[in-house]
Parts: C-alpha cells; structure tokens; sequence
C-alpha cells in the first residue's frame, strides 16, 4: 500500500472524462508529442484493470486501523490463499456487510490515468506538469462549447 489511502485518486461519478474518448488524457498526450501510441494503450489497459486492494478501501473508509491492516497482512504472508478480506472478517476486524460493500467499491475505484503516468516517469514530472495545464485548458474550451446535454455525467 503505498498510496496514502486519504489521498485516493479515483473515478467513481458514472461517466468520467477517462471514460469519454473526447476527454482520453492518454490520447491528449499522444496527439501533442508527449507519449508513444504504444505505451498510452498498455497504460489505458492498466488503469482499467487495476483495483484499489480492498485493505486500502477499508482503511480509507475507517473500518480498518493501520495495524489491523498490517496484522492482516502478516497473516496472509504465512496463509497466501486466504484473501485479505477473508481474514479481516474471520479476525473481526470488519463484518461482512463493511467487506461486502468495500468489494463492491472496489469494482468501481480506480486510479486517474494522471496519477497512473506520474507513477510510471513516461513522461517527466515538469513535463507531465505542463501537459496537464495545457489539459484543464482544454478540456475547459470544449466544456464551454457543449449543449447542457452533453456534458460528462457527475452522479
């Protein structure tokens, strides 16, 4: 775990600009020089499949101490089948309703392709600075010349 879990960058509101090819961060990049097409679609994929560990959610959300973690954890490396969640329940750090819609939240939170760069150096830190700007600029004009209807869905 080696994100803060107060600091989850996530994407949990419907239809978010990631998800909408107008508003694709990886193919902005590529089209202004700053990603290989290659390595924006490995990285799309990533941020795809890639989970939130449900012992972060639990955390983030308070139904987890730190040490619970951390004993969660020592007990998974001695029993490497058991899952953490299974272990948290049968050690009555959380119930089985706090796993159930932990998992649940889980299917949902990702990280933004944003972070996913930072955290791989494609693109150098004060370059990837600059793109982002430049982003928010962007994404503020087409924003801007949009029917009400048709802007990104913030349920």
């Amino acid at each position: 775990m080696d994100t803060p879990a107060s600091s989850l960058p996530v994407s949990e509101h419907g239809v978010s600009a990631s998800d909408d090819p107008r508003f694709d961060f990886f193919r902005y990049a590529v089209d202004r020089g700053m990603l290989r097409p290659e390595v924006a679609s490995a990285m799309r994929e990533a941020v795809a499949t890639e989970r939130i560990p449900v012992g972060q959610i639990l955390l983030h959300e308070g139904h987890l101490s730190v040490r619970q973690v951390m004993q969660v954890l020592a007990i998974q490396a001695d029993s490497p089948q058991l899952r953490f969640g299974e272990i948290a329940v049968r050690e009555g750090f959380v119930d089985t309703l706090q796993l159930q819609a932990a998992l649940e939240r889980q299917v949902v939170l990702r990280r933004h392709p944003i972070d996913a760069l930072r955290r791989s150096g494609a693109i150098p830190i004060g370059e990837l600075d600059s793109l982002m700007m430049d982003y928010v600029r962007f994404l503020e004009l087409q924003l801007a010349h949009m029917e009400p209807n048709q802007g990104l869905e913030l349920a």
